[in-house]
């Protein structure tokens, strides 16, 4: 399989998992949420954004690169860096150009629940992810197989 048929492959099953967190926020929102599903189902576009800026900013940090798919050691920061920045973009993108936000409020709240719970989930579930990519589909990881 060349690098580029590994890399996609891991790049869908990276996304998988990242639906997966993002089902897994929606359900756990569920039993936060103040007005019901409704006040969720608002947030998905909020959802789709964080997702777009992590797919983004994992691209730019070489979470992909067949260096990171070989070796952990070189995935774990990159990652890790990567949800760092792709969180506190989506939250200042957020607090800039959100209508409902009250950043500058008082009584400031945030009502985007949602991608919050995501952005929680996705880290934890990305290292599993790929632990449990290694188990499940080993030729993701070492090159020639």
């Amino acid at each position: 399989m060349s690098p580029l048929e590994r890399k996609l492959v891991v790049m869908l099953l990276d996304a998988a998992g990242w639906l997966a967190c993002g089902v897994g926020a929606f359900l756990l929102g569920l039993r936060f949420a103040p007005e019901g599903p409704h006040s969720l189902l608002v947030q998905l576009p909020w959802l789709w954004l964080a997702g777009g800026i992590l797919a983004g900013t994992a691209l730019f940090n070489d979470c992909y690169s067949l260096e990171s798919l070989e070796k952990r050691e070189k995935f774990l920061p990159r990652w890790f860096g990567a949800w760092l920045v792709a969180s506190s973009s989506y939250f200042a993108v957020f607090l800039l150009f959100s209508r409902e936000s009250r950043a500058f409020q008082p009584e400031f709240i945030v009502p985007r629940l949602l991608p919050g719970l995501f952005l929680l989930l996705v880290l934890p579930g990305a290292v599993l992810g790929r632990a449990l990519q290694d188990l499940l589909f080993p030729w993701t990881r070492r090159a020639g197989s």
